[in-house]
């Protein structure tokens, strides 16, 4: 690690610029006229070059109406593209999109009548991806509990979840979220849909008991209080014998994730992972 003290120096009337040694910029691979991005945590500025493909972003084109067209367009809205271009017949874009919405509600689709040439839009969501972890608990508690019409908590559920993949995703291209963590997001949703699956799919009938013991361990995986999810968690495996055999290994998924949470916040000290000798 390198470590230089520059001044700041005045560029016009309200900016501000540091000069950056010209070592680092050959060892970054950057050029006078190159962007970067500057990220501001509250006690520090990152700069890191931006990456090709995040230049590229939103423009992209899709050509075809059918299924592999389809497929395109969820994978780019996964990626975090903004704005595509799609190349189709009016009519059967029309149809394309009609269905695309039914996954991905917040599309937007701008064209005319005589037009080959289409725009396709997935706006941003501004919501963090701590917002969208609560909401998808929710919804899974709704659903484990059956309160409500399955149908519509099904496609909450999934629309939500796509959402949260693409959050991490863009998060990840821009550098702002820990890894580890984003990885256990992953496993952990789909467990959650793996569990639902079961219920609305597979017409696993439970027991208000156990939905009772779903509902309190997810909630424990979001928990600032680790102590007390670990100890549930460790609870929870000592009954898992009476949760349905389709869903056990899920149950288990779900408190080992707990585990490693407490494992990774070394911060806390606590006593089932860092005792004091």
């Amino acid at each position: 690690m390198s470590v230089e003290v520059r001044k700041v120096i005045r560029v016009g009337k309200q900016s501000s610029a540091i000069v950056v040694p010209s070592t680092w910029m050959k060892q970054l691979g950057l050029n006078p006229g190159d962007q970067v991005k500057l990220i501001y945590d509250g006690n520090r500025v990152i700069m890191t070059p931006v990456k090709e493909s995040e230049l590229l972003r939103g423009q992209i084109m899709v050509e075809g109406s059918d299924k592999v067209a389809f497929t395109k367009l969820k994978a780019a809205f996964m990626e975090g593209i903004v704005n595509i271009k799609l190349k189709a017949e009016y009519e059967e874009a029309v149809k394309l999109l009609t269905e695309l919405k039914k996954e991905v509600p917040s599309v937007l689709f701008v064209t005319r009548p005589d037009a080959k040439y289409h725009t396709v839009i997935f706006p941003d969501i501004g919501v963090e991806h701590g917002d969208l972890i609560a909401k998808l608990c929710e919804v899974f508690k709704k659903i484990v509990r059956r309160d409500g019409e399955l149908s519509v908590l099904l496609s909450d559920f999934k629309y939500t979840q796509l959402l949260l993949m693409r959050l991490l995703k863009i998060k990840y291209y821009e550098d702002t979220i820990n890894v580890p963590e984003a990885l256990d997001l992953v496993l952990f949703t789909n467990t959650l849909s793996e569990i639902v699956d079961s219920i609305v799919n597979g017409g696993l009938e439970i027991t208000e008991e156990i939905e009772d013991a779903l509902s309190i361990l997810v909630e424990q995986y979001c928990s600032s209080d680790l102590d007390t999810a670990v100890k549930i968690g460790s609870n929870t495996i000592v009954k898992v014998d009476k949760f349905p055999h389709e869903i056990q290994k899920h149950v288990l998924n779900l408190v080992e994730l707990i585990f490693r949470r407490c494992i990774r916040d070394k911060a806390c000290r606590c006593r089932h992972f860092f005792p004091k000798i």
